[in-house]
């Protein structure tokens, strides 16, 4: 069957669905089934509006008799053949409802926002880039490119178009829940950049921080953590050192921390003497707990004063991280045969 004759069907098919719903308009007394009856019958009508158009475009400046019998006489510029009860009239055309603007205009704000997703993630590492916005920008994009595909497969003029984005109750849901998906993950926090996951740098000829941290000289040392916290969505639920202090210097001290934030956490530091010694990225699983490990080679002995730190999206610099603090002692190593 040709695409004339599938045309054809459609149209005697909605003229018989339009048929039966008037006779519901007629009949009815509920309010709400008139009104939903009402609303199928305009939209039969839009889409034999369009099947007509295209009818006449494949079949020439007019339709052939028997198509003339189901649609009544070809329609002129501003009308549309409707059915009535047993005959076919010709009425003024409606207009484009308002919504086929409105629903054009978020489609023009989803490709917008598919732009902005898309130059996010060239002008970043992918690996900082969530999962969640890739697969909506691909969802954005490939629901525009089927709508278009869509339309110029039914040859569909400007105002079929409008006619169809403004009456499609799904396709409506559809491009409203892509754009609010898409304006989700464009306005949400942005992931740390790759400069806030890089040790800062150091003067030229200076050594690792391992090496280069200084003890800090207290007069007593205080082994319970001290919290410091900004009244707001991160906490730092605990810092535990393995293992525990007092240790010799020279062995390897592991560091377990967990921290969480409301908005999700962006990453999560670890300070020695109040200077940068490692971090972990909010976007490597868990991002909730990070196990930094210290060497304690070649650093003197003495107290050292080890701080944690969380902090959540869009805080790239720290101003409202949430802390913890405890010290850690490092004593001089036993002695080997009388000689250090």
């Amino acid at each position: 069957m040709g695409r004339k004759e599938d045309l054809e069907q459609n149209i005697r098919e909605s003229y018989e669905l339009i048929g039966r719903y008037e006779e519901i308009l007629r009949l009815s007394s509920d309010p709400k089934e008139k009104t939903r009856a009402q609303r199928t019958i305009n939209e039969q009508r839009g889409l034999i509006e369009e099947w007509t158009e295209e009818y006449l475009r494949l079949g020439g400046s007019a339709l052939p008799d028997h198509m003339t019998d189901i649609a009544g006489s070809p329609p002129e510029s501003g009308t549309v053949a409707s059915p009535a009860s047993g005959s076919l009239s010709v009425e003024p055309q409606k207009p484009v409802p308002w919504l086929g603007y409105f629903f054009v205009a978020l489609l023009g704000l989803d490709l917008v926002l598919i732009v902005v997703l898309g130059w996010r993630f060239l002008s970043d590492q992918p690996a900082l880039l969530s999962y969640l916005e890739v697969v909506i920008g691909i969802l954005g994009l490939g629901s525009a490119v089927v709508l278009a595909v869509v339309a110029i497969q039914r040859k569909m003029s400007v105002a079929g178009i409008l006619h169809w984005l403004g009456t499609n109750r799904l396709l409506q849901v559809a491009i409203a829940v892509i754009t609010i998906a898409l304006l989700t993950v464009v306005l949400w926090p942005q992931r740390s950049r790759t400069s806030d996951l890089a040790p800062p740098l150091q003067p030229a000829g200076s050594q690792p921080a391992e090496v280069k941290t200084t003890p800090v000289i207290t007069s007593t040392a205080s082994i319970a953590p001290v919290t410091t916290r900004w009244a707001g969505p991160c906490n730092i639920e605990s810092l535990e050192a393995e293992p525990p202090s007092p240790q010799p210097v020279g062995g390897l001290v592991i560091f377990k921390i967990r921290g969480t934030c409301e908005s999700g956490v962006r990453a999560i530091r670890l300070l020695i003497n109040d200077e940068w010694y490692d971090e972990k990225g909010g976007h490597i699983a868990p991002a909730e707990e990070f196990v930094p490990t210290w060497s304690t080679k070649d650093l003197s002995s003495g107290d050292y004063r080890i701080t944690a730190e969380v902090a959540t999206w869009r805080d790239d610099d720290w101003q409202f991280a949430a802390s913890q603090t405890l010290t850690y002692t490092l004593i001089a190593p036993p002695f080997d045969n009388g000689n250090p």
